[in-house]
């Protein structure tokens, strides 16, 4: 049924979500950055190139990386689009927040990717 397949829609990318968090956590910055679409648009006017190398040295600088989701909803909207929110509380050795975050995914050749990233 149409309900059944919204269902197992919003499962997998929860899981997709909870993959992304886990390769941060585990500092695994390919399988991390893997997660985002090459069209992703970074926040502040940086381009990908940009954006991709603070990544990859904000992940290997510190000595552990602690990444909880919480309050996960999932709002599909049309065919191969959805926005994601949750609360997202980092710690690491060096810093820590909590925040409202909003990322927005789209299937790409099967795969489910982050094109936007925004705290709330």
């Amino acid at each position: 049924s149409i309900k059944d397949l919204k269902l197992e829609r919003i499962k997998t990318i929860e899981s997709v979500v909870k993959q992304w968090a886990s390769s941060w956590s585990s500092k695994d910055v390919e399988a991390y950055i893997s997660n985002y679409a090459l069209e992703f648009k970074p926040s502040r006017g940086l381009t990908r190139n940009e954006w991709e190398k603070g990544r990859r040295k904000r992940l290997s600088n510190p000595t552990f990386i602690k990444i909880t989701l919480s309050n996960m909803v999932v709002d599909l909207r049309g065919d191969g689009l959805a926005k994601v929110i949750f609360e997202q509380e980092y710690a690491s050795d060096t810093y820590r927040d909590k925040v409202n975050k909003e990322i927005t995914l789209k299937m790409i050749e099967n795969k489910w990717l982050i094109t936007r990233e925004r705290v709330r």
